[in-house]
């Protein structure tokens, strides 16, 4: 099984690694090159399906999780900084003390995540599920900072 950047570039292959998964889902390839201490930092994961995904402190920078499922997940500690998770689905996922800090969060589904300790500095999280509660606080000791649309003239 192998990880993708979006330009086709190999982030991480179970093969190679000699790593041996049962089902050879995407899944199982990041929560083994997590256990190997390997970045997956730009990797392309549109669209999958990570329910219940345990990568606790991955480097996910600059990932690409759009419309991804990640109920449940365990991203805690995870740097997710400028990430695209447009639409995805954190329903229940456990984000503290992850660094959220420049990603795109629109439209992405925040219930009952656990954000403590998150930064979300710079985050765009224009509509969420939890845009309303989460503008104006501090989550931890980041502060949220939505993106201003120019106005048009």
């Amino acid at each position: 099984m192998k990880i993708l950047d979006r330009y086709g570039n190999v982030v991480f292959d179970t093969v190679a690694a000699k790593v041996a998964t049962k089902e050879g889902t995407i899944k199982e390839a990041m929560e083994a090159a997590v256990k190997m201490g390997r970045s997956l930092s730009g990797a392309h994961l549109y669209n999958q399906q990570l329910r219940d995904l345990k990568v606790p402190g991955a480097m996910l920078a600059g990932a690409d999780l759009r419309e991804s499922n990640l109920a449940g997940a365990d991203l805690s500690g995870a740097d997710l900084s400028k990430s695209d998770l447009r639409m995805a689905i954190l329903l229940g996922a456990n984000l503290r003390g992850t660094d959220l800090s420049g990603a795109n969060l629109r439209f992405a589904v925040l219930a009952d995540a656990d954000l403590a300790g998150a930064n979300l500095d710079g985050a765009d999280i224009t509509a969420t599920d939890r845009e309303r509660e989460l503008i104006g606080q501090g989550v931890g000791t980041g502060y949220i900072i939505v993106k201003k649309r120019r106005k048009a003239g």
